[in-house]
């Protein structure tokens, strides 16, 4: 009865499941396919102080200099109906301002500081500066000289997870960061200005009209007017004693003297592509004029020894010029120049101890930076003589000689172009006195090298004789010492055999045939106490030609190994083999494959 419900049960569901395959699209229910998806945590997130511009200022830290984010700290506090686990905040660039710049850096993270635990609910702050490089070695917030409003945008990821593993990423607003501005100059001392000032005339007696109320014709314009704007009528004058303004655009001035706190003139030059991509030229930095193979212009880029050999002239780095010349006409150029030094007074990054006056020249062994003439190598790197970029007007010492800091000198490019000129000169009157040298040395040499050949080689045949005849005379195991052994032996009559040794060693030893009275009178063999064999039982003496040849010793790095004893006799049979021990014959133990030249009998 079961088994017949089921089966009821089963055809019922099919046939209804074939109704909705067959059916249209428009007849299934809408929840039919609808699932049950675990709602998202409640959690919520909120930063107190993210600013929307952010300043990066020079700082210095043990030997070398860097831009950091100023007064990067952000507050935040993070809610949930659940346990936070922990929260997790990446930097990186907005998707567009990455686009823009080719980013290859991608999220970093940065370290979160835990303040305060609610129930539900953890205050928690970062730093924007605790993140300078990735692990790559790549600065994090790396900024772009050009489009800098679109280009260097960067934003949060914020994540919450959960004690239960759930997360929620959060995104901030998007903030800049920029290079710190200069501070403006301070409104000069009011008293000051008065006992300074002197009748002036009155702007409306020129213009027909007041400062506070302008007319169309003035050049007066409100807070929210530009140059653009102004409208200016050619056929006034203003006579004034005193002007201050912040910026100017004037098509011809003329000065009868003119007081600035820049010490320079500089000049804007384009950049290689490669500088262009990586902005980090610094005031002082020594650079290098190079030509653009594609279109026979100059460009600079940091100097190094590897592009020392192509550089034209050398400049430095100027953030301090009264005159900046050779300005980009158009704002899409901006960022595609630098500005170099031509003459003036700047700061030069130089490498160990300098004093006032001393001579300063770039420094090939140290990438942009300069050197004093003291330490300049005797020898010329690689054939390139350091150019002179200008003299030091400052002392500075330093207890490390590869420590680099910034002195004031004073620098002219007139400067590098003469001490190229004259190292040019030198090196022509160098060469011309160094072949004429040449070819004095080079007749008389001739006359003489040929006169010593020969007596080179008679020397070194007679020199290579008496080598050889001393190595025979003297060294062991050479010819001359075997021919010496064999002096006085029965000629015709050896013996040979096998035996082991104490540290398990397969020695052959082979022997020349001696009378006793021979072997004995041989002082070197020590015999005097030892006694000889019954002349009637048939013993025979011999001479171990190997260790007599070594001087008797026993040589372990020889192949085959030189041992056995320097004595040693055999009985009429060949069945034993006696050696010499303390004046006494004891026979060798493990004697084997012992033979005798004539046979045994």
């Amino acid at each position: 009865m079961l088994q017949d419900t089921m089966s009821c049960d089963l055809e019922s569901r099919l046939k209804d499941l074939e109704a909705v395959l067959n059916s249209d699209q428009g007849n299934v229910p809408d929840d039919f396919f609808t699932f049950n998806q675990p709602p998202l945590p409640d959690i919520r997130v909120e930063l107190f102080d993210l600013k929307d511009v952010y300043d990066k200022v020079q700082t210095k830290v043990p030997g070398i200099s860097e831009q950091r984010i100023a007064k990067g700290w952000v507050n935040g506090v993070a809610w949930s109906a659940g346990q936070i686990n922990s929260i997790t905040v990446l930097v990186r660039r907005t998707p567009e301002a990455a686009a823009r710049v080719n980013d290859t850096i991608g999220s970093v993270e940065l370290k979160v500081t835990y303040k305060e635990y609610g129930a539900q609910s953890v205050n928690f702050s970062f730093n924007l500066d605790s993140a300078y490089k990735n692990s790559n070695g790549d600065p994090v917030y790396k900024l772009a000289k050009v489009e800098t409003n679109t280009r260097n945008v960067w934003h949060l990821i914020i994540t919450v997870q959960l004690i239960d593993g759930s997360q929620i990423n959060f995104t901030s607003k998007e903030f800049r960061i920029r290079t710190k501005p200069k501070t403006l100059r301070e409104p000069a001392d009011t008293d000051v200005e008065k006992a300074n000032k002197r009748k002036r005339f009155e702007p409306d007696q020129f213009l027909g009209g007041s400062a506070a109320n302008p007319s169309p014709d003035s050049l007066y314009s409100g807070p929210d007017s530009s140059p653009d704007r102004l409208m200016v009528q050619t056929d006034k004058n203003i006579l004034t004693d005193y002007l201050e303004a912040q910026r100017a655009r004037i098509n011809d001035l003329r000065v009868a003297k003119w007081t600035t706190e820049g010490a320079d003139v500089a000049y804007h030059l384009n950049l290689t592509e490669s500088s262009k991509r990586r902005p980090d030229l610094e005031e002082g930095d020594v650079i290098a004029f190079l030509t653009n193979r594609n279109t026979g212009q100059t460009e600079i880029e940091k100097l190094t020894h590897e592009n020392s050999a192509r550089a034209v002239l050398a400049g430095v780095i100027s953030r301090s010029a009264y005159i900046y010349a050779h300005a980009p006409r158009h704002n899409s150029e901006k960022g595609s120049t630098e500005t170099v030094c031509v003459i003036g007074v700047v700061k030069v990054k130089v490498v160990g101890t300098v004093q006032n006056g001393e001579r300063i020249y770039v420094a090939l062994h140290h990438p942009g930076v300069a050197i004093p003439e003291t330490q300049i190598p005797l020898r010329p790197m690689a054939d390139r003589r350091p150019v002179l970029l200008g003299q030091a007007l400052e002392s500075k010492s330093s207890y490390s000689q590869d420590k680099v800091q910034l002195v004031q000198c004073f620098v002219s490019i007139v400067l590098g172009i003469q001490s190229g000129q004259i190292n040019n000169a030198i090196e022509d009157l160098q060469e011309k006195m160094q072949r004429k040298f040449e070819d004095v040395v080079v007749k008389d040499r001739s006359k003489w090298i040929r006169g010593l050949k020969w007596k080179i080689s008679i020397f070194l045949v007679i020199v290579g004789l008496l080598s050889g005849l001393l190595y025979e005379f003297l060294a062991p195991g050479t010819w001359f010492q075997y021919q010496l052994c064999k002096r006085g032996c029965i000629k015709g009559h050896s013996a040979t055999f096998k035996f082991t040794t104490h540290d398990i060693q397969y020695i052959k030893v082979y022997g020349l045939e001696f009378t006793w009275e021979k072997l004995k009178k041989n002082k070197n063999l020590d015999l005097e106490g030892c006694q000889p064999f019954d002349a009637t039982a048939g013993y025979r003496y011999y001479l171990n030609l190997d260790r007599c040849a070594y001087g008797e010793r026993i040589v372990l790095n020889h192949k085959p190994p030189i041992r056995g004893p320097t004595v040693f006799a055999i009985n009429s049979n060949c069945s034993a083999v006696y050696f010499v021990n303390k004046d006494k014959w004891q026979p060798y133990t493990s004697a084997e494959h012992i033979q005798r030249v004539p046979p045994c009998v």
